[in-house]
């Protein structure tokens, strides 16, 4: 891969005098556009024309893997299971939470009312005060719109009772 940047020196002043003892600041760019060539895609070392990969990581560039944790191999890239990323599907995907690092992140730390190995599920138990989430509401719009007539129902009626 090339990637094309432009380089510049910073600016070298030069004053010279102009008649009725007026300056002038003369200011002098030096441009050059320089092509850097990225190789082993940040998964190994360029050494003597060849790169040396890291890891599971193989092929001219590293661009390929050699191993999934939590996925399937194809074409030597890692198709990730539901819940998991990264070059080798190892890091988790907590939604609501956060890798537990204690357990090298292969499990998520769930806040009270959710569980589930990625606390994707609501637990039913815990505090029923705010800040924690509801996490049986129906978001649905046709549901939604109904609970918002019947609300303005309610007022409707309160009103001119």
């Amino acid at each position: 891969m090339a990637v094309h940047s432009l380089h510049y020196e910073h600016p070298k002043p030069s004053i010279s005098l102009m008649n009725n003892n007026t300056s002038a600041i003369e200011i002098h760019f030096k441009f050059e556009i320089v092509e850097v060539i990225i190789q082993c895609n940040d998964r190994g070392e360029f050494r003597n024309g060849q790169c040396h990969c890291a890891g599971h990581f193989f092929g001219s560039q590293c661009q390929y893997v050699s191993r999934c944790d939590y996925g399937k191999r194809k074409n030597g890239r890692c198709l990730c299971d539901k819940g998991w990323k990264g070059d080798y599907c190892h890091d988790i995907i907590c939604q609501h939470g956060y890798p537990d690092v204690n357990n090298k992140s292969k499990s998520c730390v769930c806040p009270a009312r959710f569980t589930g190995a990625h606390c994707d599920r609501c637990s039913q138990k815990g505090p029923k005060i705010r800040p924690y989430p509801e996490c049986n509401i129906d978001v649905s719009k046709s549901k939604a719109k109904l609970q918002r007539q019947e609300a303005e129902t309610q007022v409707n009626t309160i009103l001119y009772y």
